[in-house]
């Protein structure tokens, strides 16, 4: 299994953990690595939360929405920002009703989140506004 995953051969990784399937915790975390690097990031998160590494797969989504901003891509950074909000409420596990303190954290991610996800949704609106008046001066 190492082999395969040192030389990335991943189709050959995961047909065989599907023989050994307490193997497959070898595969996971590199494979994820490995998309991230290669730029596949929507899978690379996908495969970070598989990995049971939620605080990977949400850097994967900062980083996203980073270079939508960057990019001047408001709409997309607007849905990113709800995704990490969301991603940062699935990882809320209030046990026998009380929170724990990364509940508390996750909790405080939602908010700051979802407050991002409508500043950059709104800003979008305002910014396709002043591009429509700017097209129509030239």
């Amino acid at each position: 299994m190492q082999l395969h995953v040192d030389c990335q051969k991943w189709d050959e990784a995961f047909m065989l953990s599907k023989q050994n399937p307490e193997m497959e915790t070898m595969i996971t975390l590199p494979y994820a690595d490995w998309l991230s690097v290669n730029d596949r990031f929507e899978e690379a998160q996908e495969a970070y939360k598989k990995a049971n590494r939620p605080d990977l797969s949400l850097k994967i989504i900062e980083f996203l929405s980073k270079n939508a901003i960057a990019e001047k891509r408001y709409q997309d950074a607007a849905q990113y920002y709800w995704m990490l909000a969301t991603e940062s409420l699935r990882l809320v596990t209030k046990v026998g009703g009380k929170s724990s303190k990364d509940d508390k954290k996750y909790i405080k991610f939602y908010d700051n989140y979802s407050k991002l996800a409508e500043i950059y949704q709104a800003y979008n609106q305002v910014n396709r506004y002043i591009e429509e008046n700017y097209r129509s001066v030239i």
